[in-house]
């Protein structure tokens, strides 16, 4: 028994629109929270401890996983992009070298400057961030809350959708 490409795609589209439609509920504060988390743990200098930083922010924060993911995965080019300069602030703030050493030396004396430089920039930038954001989300609620009623009323339920779908010309 072949599946059409509709009925592929029907669950993906579905999962999707009830994703978008949690976000469009979320409150302001929430949503700032979960940009600027996103942000600064997306760009965290060293391959691999974003995702964990995400999914640890998520659990602590009970926050979006997915959309924390989303956002790790958008900010990958910013990450490989700052490693270099988030090094050099971390190099003069603990005042080394990063042209001594060995290869495996200086591998590793990069890594450490590049997360002190992210610790000491990106974290702090962050935390600014969310409090700007937090502020320009806020005025905007009442809009918010309208729009996220028309998306949600378009949404139909899992349940709604079985019964719809298993009873033909069911109108």
């Amino acid at each position: 028994m072949k599946r059409s490409l509709v009925d592929v795609k029907r669950p993906i589209v579905e999962w999707w629109r009830r994703w978008w439609a949690s976000l469009a509920q979320a409150p302001p504060g929430r949503l700032a929270l979960l940009l600027a988390v996103g942000l600064v743990a997306g760009i965290f200098p060293m391959m691999g401890i974003p995702t964990a930083l995400c999914l640890l922010a998520a659990v602590v924060f009970h926050l979006d996983a997915a959309a924390l993911q989303a956002l790790n995965t958008v900010t990958s080019p910013l990450q490989i992009a700052l490693l270099a300069p988030l090094a050099r602030v971390g190099a003069k703030l603990l005042g080394v070298n990063l042209a001594a050493g060995g290869l495996t030396a200086k591998l590793g004396l990069t890594a450490v400057c590049a997360a002190t430089g992210w610790a000491c920039v990106c974290f702090p930038l962050g935390v600014l961030l969310y409090a700007g954001l937090s502020a320009a989300m806020a005025p905007d609620d009442q809009d918010r809350r309208k729009r996220c009623n028309r998306v949600t009323a378009q949404i139909q339920s899992p349940a709604e959708m079985s019964v719809s779908s298993a009873i033909p010309n069911s109108k």
